[in-house]
């Protein structure tokens, strides 16, 4: 069993916890809000509850990981964590006793469903149509040649739109409305009645969650969603999904090709 940090946004913990043994445990102690606000860290919403670590066991993990993290940055080994950060990157030459790191592939020895159970939308009412837009923070790195994820155009989005059956109500969600509006504006007819949601995460998740169709953004939530709404429900996703990370289309969901 292994002390897991997680790291990042919701994303990015989807991929942390499903690249954990199945005995290993999760600390949260990078995701507190203040800790973050003194490194100088984007803070995220926490919406999902992990297997929490006992907290001494934390403690006595967290010298380890400093240590590491010296030792790969100087020797590119570690002796017990393994790590996936940008730029430092080591498997321990001992055991594993902590990990910490991005992990950032299809690679999964747990199932995210786990998980995306806490986000049942018992009683609300499931959108026609929820349709995924990410800017914000990750649009304004790529925009500065980040070349990570790329940007999505307009084009994907009007053609998701027709592959969905061109519905007369639209529900969007975003962390970016306006970059949400600009792409409607030229992917959306005006025809259609369009609302737009930028609440909180929790509310976001399970809207797309439960929509009877879904079009995913290149974002790895959206890569997430899609995921946890499984084959029975119908997505629409970005091909490659995105620019530089290699995430397969998830099994079921219809494929449109982009060119970033």
């Amino acid at each position: 069993m292994a002390v897991v940090f997680l790291i990042g946004g919701t994303g990015n913990q989807l991929f942390q916890f499903t690249r954990a043994a199945p005995r290993d445990r999760f600390c949260t102690l990078f995701l507190q809000p203040a800790l973050r606000r003194w490194l100088g860290w984007k803070d995220h919403e926490q919406v999902l509850r992990f297997p929490a670590a006992n907290p001494l066991a934390c403690a006595l993990a967290l010298p380890l990981l400093a240590l590491d993290v010296m030792l790969a940055k100087l020797a590119g080994r570690s002796l017990y964590t393994r790590l996936d950060l940008r730029g430092v990157k080591a498997s321990p030459i001992l055991t594993r006793w902590v990990q910490v790191g991005y992990f950032q592939n299809a690679a999964q020895t747990r199932n995210a469903s786990e998980l995306g159970n806490q986000l049942a939308a018992e009683g609300e009412c499931a959108p026609a149509l929820a349709l995924h837009i990410r800017g914000g923070d990750a649009l304004a790195m790529e925009r500065q040649g980040a070349a990570r994820y790329g940007i999505l155009p307009a084009a994907y989005f009007r053609a998701a739109f027709g592959k969905a059956g061109d519905p007369d109500r639209v529900h969007v969600f975003t962390d970016d409305p306006a970059h949400a509006r600009a792409i409607c504006a030229e992917a959306i007819p005006d025809t259609a009645q369009i609302t737009y949601d930028s609440g909180d995460l929790s509310a976001m998740m399970r809207g797309c969650l439960s929509a009877r169709r879904f079009i995913a953004c290149n974002s790895t939530l959206s890569w997430w969603l899609v995921q946890m709404r499984g084959a029975q429900r119908p997505s629409i996703v970005p091909s490659p999904f995105t620019l530089a990370l290699d995430l397969p289309v998830p099994p079921g969901a219809e494929a449109i090709h982009v060119d970033y």
